[in-house]
């Protein structure tokens, strides 16, 4: 005779289907596995996150996989992290030869994230203000000493604890007219000027229009102050003529993010290099003005000009010299 063995349920426990729908119904991601932490089941809200993060249940599976199940009665954690850079955490937990899972998306990874983000928009901002003050300042000076004073004081404001060098050249000749170093500059080093390949090329500086054996370009930046070990610089680029080069160097042991301040750096060049131009061409106008006066002054020969009214806008000395009374208001 054939017996029949069946599982006897309790009087008043839910049946195994009531266990079913509770997991069904629960609104955090879950599985249940078995010691070896092999899937048995999931749950919607599972598949869900899942889904929501770009990946398939076969990707926790495989987490699973490679972990190890705690003891009876004991949990502990499994990290995921995603290749979208997510990190995800599988809480397992055991009882007798069944291993709950739980998923969740590791928050104090995101808060930290969130905080690098936050810093890196206040520190663009920073230095957008910066650039935008340096801006205005170098377009109200009146003459290169005052210029080169305006960057240096935006230089430090932008890179603080590190060595620099403003240098200044004649476009044409490449002679240095202005020098500002900040920090213990090597003797002899700021001359002549070697500009940084890669800088030159991200400026459209042509090499054909350098002046020869005033200035030339290398693949690596020189380091021109004591104590230096990495350095960075930007070429002084305006229409197509340098104007000169701003070198940045860095001391032993400082912890800085070199690409980020090679950008600002550039950018700020852009931006000083019209305004050296620019004061250059005030110089330059101004010098031309002084001259020709003095030449009109002191001429040997009598000069006046007048306007479409007749009024005698300018006159020399020569011709106030030979008017009878000294004047020459009327003719």
């Amino acid at each position: 005779m054939k017996s029949e063995v069946r599982a006897v349920r309790p009087p008043g426990t839910p049946a195994p289907d009531a266990f079913q729908a509770f997991f069904d119904a629960l609104d955090e991601p879950a599985a249940l596995c078995d010691a070896s932490l092999r899937v048995w089941a999931v749950n919607p809200a599972l598949r869900r996150f899942c889904e929501s993060h770009g990946i398939g249940v076969d990707v926790v599976e495989e987490a699973l996989s490679g972990a190890s199940a705690p003891d009876d009665g004991q949990a502990h954690e499994v990290d995921l992290v995603l290749a979208s850079g997510t990190s995800l955490v599988l809480t397992l937990s055991r009882k007798a030869d069944t291993v709950a899972v739980r998923a969740r998306v590791d928050t104090e990874v995101i808060s930290g994230r969130l905080v690098v983000a936050e810093k890196a928009l206040l520190e663009q901002a920073r230095t957008e203000g910066v650039l935008l003050d340096l801006g205005r300042s170098v377009a109200e000076v009146g003459g290169e000493e005052e210029l080169v004073a305006a960057v240096a004081r935006g230089v430090k404001e932008l890179f603080p604890s590190r060595s620099f060098c403003i240098r200044i050249v004649d476009a044409r000749t490449g002679g240095l007219t202005s020098l500002y170093a900040e920090g213990r500059l090597k003797e002899g080093a700021h001359e002549p000027l070697v500009l940084f390949q890669r800088s030159v090329e991200k400026t459209n500086l042509s090499p054909t229009s350098l002046p020869q054996g005033r200035v030339s370009i290398s693949e690596e930046v020189p380091l021109l102050f004591h104590g230096s070990t990495r350095a960075v610089s930007a070429p002084l680029v305006a229409s197509g003529q340098l104007f000169g080069a701003i070198n940045m160097e860095y001391p032993d042991g400082l912890d800085a993010d070199i690409a980020h301040d090679e950008r600002v750096l550039l950018q700020l060049a852009s931006q000083v290099a019209v305004a050296v131009k620019n004061a250059k061409l005030i110089d330059e106008l101004t010098f031309v003005r002084k001259y020709l006066e003095e030449l009109l002054e002191k001429a040997n020969a009598l000069i006046l000009v007048v306007n479409r009214d007749k009024q005698v806008v300018v006159f020399n000395e020569a011709l106030r010299a030979s008017s009878p009374s000294g004047r020459t208001s009327r003719w």
